[in-house]
């Protein structure tokens, strides 16, 4: 199967889903294809690297940072604070060819229902510091953070079934379970909200 071109490397900038809504020196905010709800964000390094746990400290800080800044933009825009999670790649898993492996973490505002089973379901492992996803870098791994910064952990040995996993759950939770894809389902008007709200805002988050 011949490999992915990386979207967020070499993307058209001149189209709507690739505006940046907010920008550091080394991170760029965006809206996401599949924008299942209007204020869904991702947050992009600049530079190709397959998940954040490659990230040293000083890096994994500047994330951290960022994270908490849209949080309460998100909350002070949309009433309701996000959740985050991110699908890793690691460096010694299978990558599947016609997955995007440009890191990238998810800003989504939504709380989830039910969150223990979900948790209990996917079998997370909760941990105490944002630093520790360095130590999953070897493998696929999830990593979720709720509304009350409580952050979780799973080692998903390449289970390709699980990947789409979050957007699934949020979809069915606001009845468009059948609408989770987001190669099929690009939900370009809530794109255009999310653009037109945000971008009002000061870009720079450094």
């Amino acid at each position: 199967m011949k490999k992915i071109k990386c979207p967020f490397c070499y993307g058209d900038e001149n189209k709507i889903e690739n505006t940046v809504v907010f920008k550091t020196k080394d991170f760029k905010v965006k809206p996401t294809l599949g924008e299942l709800t209007e204020g869904y964000l991702m947050i992009l390094p600049n530079k190709h690297v397959d998940a954040f746990s490659f990230f040293d400290k000083d890096e994994l800080t500047k994330v951290r940072q960022i994270i908490d800044k849209l949080k309460k933009i998100i909350y002070e825009e949309y009433g309701v604070v996000p959740f985050i999670y991110e699908h890793g790649t690691g460096s010694k898993s299978n990558k599947f060819p016609d997955s995007i492996t440009h890191a990238h973490i998810h800003i989504i505002p939504h709380q989830i229902k039910n969150e223990k089973e979900m948790l209990e379901y996917l079998g997370m492992e909760k941990i105490d510091s944002f630093y520790d996803i360095e130590k999953l870098k070897d493998e696929n791994y999830f990593y979720y953070e709720n509304q009350k910064n409580e952050m979780y952990v799973k080692n998903l040995y390449d289970r390709k079934d699980l990947r789409q996993f979050f957007r699934i759950q949020v979809a069915k939770e606001i009845g468009i379970e059948d609408k989770w894809q987001w190669r099929e389902h690009k939900f370009f008007d809530n794109i255009e909200k999310t653009v037109k709200k945000l971008s009002k805002l000061n870009k720079d988050l450094d």
